[in-house]
């Protein structure tokens, strides 16, 4: 009686089983090595990974290692197929039957005639695909499916010489096809592809890529620069936009955007040659269409980059991977803590900080969903707002009305009223009036504002300001060096006098030296912030001793110049 019958691959992995008696624990995945005892298995792993042999099977006893007998069980006959090998268990005295063999040698004969017969049908269907994929049923000209073929025989042919591929896209084809019909389209592709033709080409190619895309490979140069590229777009102009395409007495203007890369200067590689001039294409579309563009590396890397930022953008968000870092904002008079600023942190590798992470969030048009999530997560972290006690608390927001944000709606009564104050961040993308509504709104809810990034020339300063926020926060582009920079100096005086008339808070971040923290308080700025003061920490920092001694004495210091004529503790 036949035990099993199975389909293995050249490890032995079961691929199939066509058969196995109700008693045998044979599955698909498994190793049929492993339901065999040790000897055997070392023998079939040799003969399955041989290749044919004569008669092509193998025979072997049977031994299981689920048998308590050490006797053989039967027989195991393998089968060698092209590619892969039938394994055929016979228990008992069948395997000994003569007729058993037969019928394996005539299953295996049989299945090779079959096999061979359809080889030869395959390879006859292939013929027929081939010369059929050979051209473009429409245009006549060489196919997608056959142009690599030709562009690597052309190299391969004179691997030292130079090439062109130029990218060719009819603007504003679908508009064609909707105004008339299928029938002016197909007119439109086929004129469009004789004049292509008629161009006087030495050594080209020209290629229908697919729907509206055609392409133009120029081989067999012995040099090439952008002057070849000038005047490959002269002469598209002459032979293919000079005069429309008549349609039903009808003329159909042509333009086209073009993209081109030198073979042997910008890649070896033709896929790759293929890829750039289609990306310069897609630039030149960009830009206005009806032109050309050369392939440029470095925006091409520049959008690359860009791409994964996207989908690092939308995975973050898709997988909720974000949580907060606090770093303390302390006071310039005394040193205390008197807020944190919650940082977003995400463990995908692309961003390095939450400037990072909301940039990328901003170009995507993705922030508001960043900070619905960021808003989700800072109100499960309890523990925090516990201990931050009558401190506040500082979190990134994007320009737009907190009506939008439907977390702070429902959270009007949360844990953190009244000690929340919203970082406006990617502030130049607003006006001075959402700012203003911003803040009457923070208002209602009660929560106050924050304007980041103030005063590095890319925000409305005094619209901002005029506005009325709480807080004003200069970045590290103005802390950097402020001790050694006397326009910086003059420039956070400025700011500091105005904001003070306000009623505005100044915070300084970016903090990284005693100097310019000490510097900072010599400019009267109320609160500082920066690795000197306390680097960011999922827990809630502890107040540096250190540092505190430093900024009471530094604050005592400055108190005891008579000519400065402060007033002790007016902030």
């Amino acid at each position: 009686m036949v035990n099993f019958f199975l389909i293995v691959d050249s490890n032995g992995t079961i691929q199939k089983v066509k058969f196995r008696s109700p008693s045998r624990n044979i599955y698909e995945g498994q190793s049929l090595l492993e339901i065999l005892d040790d000897y055997t298995a070392v023998k079939v792993l040799s003969s399955l990974q041989r290749g044919p042999v004569r008669d092509n099977y193998d025979c072997f006893p049977l031994y299981l290692k689920a048998e308590s007998s050490k006797m053989a069980r039967g027989s195991l006959y393998l089968i060698k197929m092209e590619d892969y090998t039938i394994a055929m268990g016979l228990s008992g005295r069948a395997n000994r039957d003569p007729v058993i063999k037969e019928l394996i040698k005539a299953y295996n004969e049989d299945t090779k005639k079959r096999i061979k017969k359809a080889n030869f049908i395959l390879k006859n269907l292939n013929r027929d695909l081939q010369s059929k994929l050979a051209r473009d049923s429409l245009t006549g000209l060489i196919g997608r499916h056959q142009f690599m073929v030709g562009i690597r025989s052309m190299v391969d042919s004179d691997p030292d010489k130079y090439g062109i591929f130029v990218y060719i896209d009819i603007d504003d084809f679908k508009e064609v096809n909707d105004t008339y019909g299928h029938i002016g389209g197909d007119q439109f592709l086929i004129e469009f592809a004789k004049r292509l033709k008629s161009m006087p080409l030495q050594n080209g190619m020209i290629i229908r890529i697919a729907g509206d895309e055609f392409g133009i490979f120029l081989y067999g140069l012995k040099s090439v620069d952008e002057s070849d590229l000038n005047r490959i777009w002269e002469m598209l102009e002459e032979y293919l936009l000079k005069n429309p395409v008549i349609f039903n007495q009808i003329a159909i203007p042509v333009s086209v955007s073009v993209g081109m890369t030198l073979y042997g200067v910008d890649t070896d590689d033709v896929k790759k040659m293929i890829d750039y001039a289609d990306f310069a294409m897609y630039q030149a579309k960009r830009k206005g269409k009806n032109q050309f563009q050369r392939f440029d590396k470095e925006e091409y890397k520049i959008q690359r980059v860009m791409k994964l930022q996207s989908k690092a953008v939308r995975q973050v968000l898709e997988e909720r991977d974000l949580y907060h870092v606090y770093q303390p904002i302390v006071s310039s008079v005394n040193g205390k803590i008197t807020a944190y600023s919650a940082l977003m942190r995400t463990n995908n590798n692309f961003f390095r900080d939450t400037v990072d992470l909301i940039e990328h969030a901003f170009r995507e048009n993705l922030y508001l969903e960043l900070d619905l999530l960021s808003f989700n997560k800072l109100v499960q972290e309890k523990e925090v707002s516990e201990k931050i006690e009558d401190k506040l608390l500082f979190v990134a927001h994007g320009p737009y009305s907190l009506y939008r944000n439907s977390e702070i709606q429902h959270t009007r009564e949360n844990i953190f009223r009244d000690r929340l104050v919203l970082e406006i961040v990617e502030g130049q993308m607003a006006k001075s009036e959402d700012i203003e509504e911003i803040i009457r709104n923070a208002d209602e809810f009660g929560y106050h504002v924050a304007i980041s990034g103030f005063g590095t020339g890319v925000l409305d300063d005094l619209g901002m300001l005029t506005s009325g926020p709480a807080f004003v926060k200069l970045g590290r582009k103005i802390s950097e060096n402020l001790d050694k920079d006397e326009r910086k100096q003059n420039k956070v005086k400025k700011i500091v006098e105005y904001a003070h008339i306000q009623g505005t808070k100044v915070v300084i971040e970016g903090i990284e030296t005693r100097e310019e923290m000490e510097m900072a308080i010599e400019l009267d700025v109320d609160y500082l912030q920066g690795y000197y003061l306390g680097v960011p920490a999922k827990e809630l920092p502890e107040e540096k001793i250190d540092v505190k001694a430093e900024i009471i004495q530094n604050r005592n210091e400055i108190l005891a110049r008579p000519e400065k004529k402060r007033i002790e503790g007016k902030k």
